[in-house]
């Protein structure tokens, strides 16, 4: 009835329908505008403007991310700055008591000179323990600090040591996996290699120590583990001396990686022991192997003394034993190798004693090598994964020998207020970079990081600055320590100018990117936001058209029904 009462409808009163629905649909679009405020909402209304209003506020959105790290680089360089300033005021006061002593000198009335080795030895400790917290006082001078913490340290040898004792263990191999390989067990993780010994130093030498990380173990599948990281002790120009990391554990049949110890093969060789055994008297042994039918378990890791065990049928090798030291001044074993795995629920390899983990079975998951032992990973088998390598460690020992015994209080009050420089240093840090203590800064500017600033830290340290603690034995070290102090103010100075320079730069930079992230949102909107007077009247002129085509079609429609009421035929 519609269709039919539609298809009669006159000319005039279908085009009055049309044009409303035509001014509805428009009075939509500007209603859309005035709720938004935008004059293109999509695509489909303006194409390139809306998709260079887009790309605009990308750019102003990378930027503003760019701005907090631009604002951090202001907070890190300001801490510098307030720690450099209280550097300099503990150099005035240093120089200070250099002055008064100094003084009492030309006065005729020196600092009285102390024989004591008890004081000069205690506050020799004390200031050793206070640098590293983790370091052990073993009593009579005797000084043992540790390093286990994953990467390069610098140590610097202390006054009046001539001579370290070091243990040092490259980290664990990871252990197999073979969990795509029908029955079978994995080859453990070989240990870190170890070296041990004597090594001749001199007092304030520098030292790098290197740390080494565990390997990883094997993926999913039938995959080897890597091995371990090596770990060091030198000055990193050749000569260093290095214990290897240990050999990966095979996954499926295959061989073990070679490193300082070797990992546990499976139907194939075993990884050979490849730390040397000259100069340094090095310690590492193969992993163990065994046949290659599936059913068997994996052979064991090599441990610093003792090489891995073989699988067999029934079980998955043993990893070797580490290598026992007494240099903590108690029996610690290290270079423990990992076990291998067993097949299905077969007994699973142990992990050697010196940290290595045990392999895997069914039933048991493998054990990780222990972290600080340079142990082996466990090996996996078909339905469990490897373990990962324990990380090296590097342990020094000495012995504190004062060159001279002879000192005065005054040197041990000034040595107080040196201290208060490498504290400063230590406690200048803001969200991990600390410019005193030698770190770099880098400020990015734009979102492709190709413009950026490099601030250069600097080790406002004592030595650092090279300032050397005095005994104020004679005139000549008062004058030494007026020079000393002198040079390092310059120091502080210079390095102040450069700070203020570069923070100059990144506020400038900063100001600059917030201006510029304004210009982005303002231009973003030039594209696509709406006039809102223009919209306002656009809509009122709607309103009013569609009030008067209402009208229109209403009138048009009470003329048309008149006209059929005159042509109705009569009941």
């Amino acid at each position: 009835m519609v269709d039919i009462t539609g298809s009669i409808l006159p000319p005039s009163l279908s085009r009055q329908v049309t044009a409303l629905q035509a001014t509805a649909r428009t009075l939509g679009d500007v209603q859309l505008k005035l709720a938004t405020g935008l004059r293109v909402n999509s695509a489909i209304d303006d194409p390139q403007n809306f998709f260079a209003s887009a790309s605009l506020q990308n750019r102003a959105a990378d930027l503003s991310r760019l701005l907090d790290g631009i604002n951090q680089s202001i907070r890190t360089v300001e801490l510098a700055s307030e720690g450099l300033r209280a550097t300099a005021r503990i150099i005035d006061q240093a120089e200070a008591f250099v002055e008064n002593v100094r003084d009492d000198f030309i006065a005729g009335n020196p600092p009285e000179i102390i024989n004591d080795e008890t004081t000069l030895l205690t506050t020799q400790v004390n200031d050793i323990l206070a640098a590293d917290p983790t370091a052990i006082h073993l009593g009579g001078g005797i000084i043992v600090q540790q390093f286990n913490t994953v990467g390069t340290t610098s140590f610097t040898v202390a006054e009046g040591v001539s001579s370290l004792e070091y243990l040092i263990v490259g980290g664990g191999g990871g252990g197999g996996t073979s969990t795509s390989f029908s029955t079978a067990g994995s080859g453990g993780g070989g240990a870190g290699g170890v070296i041990t010994g004597t090594l001749n130093v001199s007092a304030g030498q520098s030292l790098d120590v290197v740390v080494g990380a565990g390997g990883n173990a094997g993926a999913a599948g039938n995959n080897s583990g890597t091995n371990g990281g090596n770990s060091s002790l030198g000055l990193n120009i050749g000569t260093n001396l290095t214990a290897l990391g240990g050999g990966a554990g095979i996954g499926g049949n295959g061989n073990g990686s070679a490193g300082g110890s070797g990992g546990g093969g499976r139907g194939g060789g075993a990884g050979a022991g490849l730390q040397p055994t000259a100069p340094q008297g090095g310690l590492g042994n193969s992993g163990g192997t065994g046949p290659s039918p599936g059913g068997h378990g994996g052979g064991g890791g090599g441990g610093a003394t003792t090489a891995g065990g073989a699988n067999s049928a029934v079980s998955g090798g043993d990893g070797g034993d580490g290598f026992e030291s007494m240099i903590t001044g108690a029996s610690v074993f290290v270079g423990g190798g990992g076990g291998g795995g067993g097949a299905n629920n077969d007994s699973i390899g142990v992990g050697g004693v010196g940290g290595g983990g045990s392999g895997a079975n069914d039933s048991t998951a493998a054990t990780a090598g222990v972290d600080g032992t340079g142990g082996g990973g466990g090996g996996g088998n078909n339905n469990r994964l490897g373990a990962v390598g324990g990380s090296g460690t590097v342990v020094l020992r000495y012995q504190l020998n004062p060159l001279n015994r002879n000192t005065t209080a005054e040197a041990e009050e000034y040595a107080q207020i040196l201290a208060q420089l490498d504290r400063i240093a230590i406690d200048a840090n803001y969200r991990g970079i600390n410019l005193l203590g030698n770190e770099d800064l880098v400020t990015f500017f734009n979102e492709d990081r190709t413009s950026f600033l490099r601030t250069e830290g600097l080790d406002a340290s004592r030595l650092g600055l090279g300032i050397q603690k005095v005994r104020f034995l004679s005139f000549e070290e008062v004058e030494l320590a007026l020079e000393n102090l002198s040079e390092a103010r310059e120091t502080v100075r210079a390095f102040g100018a450069t700070l203020t320079g570069d923070l100059n730069i990144i506020r400038a930079r900063d100001i600059f990117t917030d201006e510029t992230i304004n210009t982005l949102k303002a231009g973003s909107d030039d594209l696509v936001v709406a006039d809102q007077n223009k919209i306002g009247a656009d809509f009122l002129a709607l309103q009013t058209r569609r009030f008067i085509q209402v009208n229109t079609l209403s009138l048009a429609s009470a003329g048309n029904s008149a006209i059929i009421d005159l042509v109705r035929p009569n009941n």
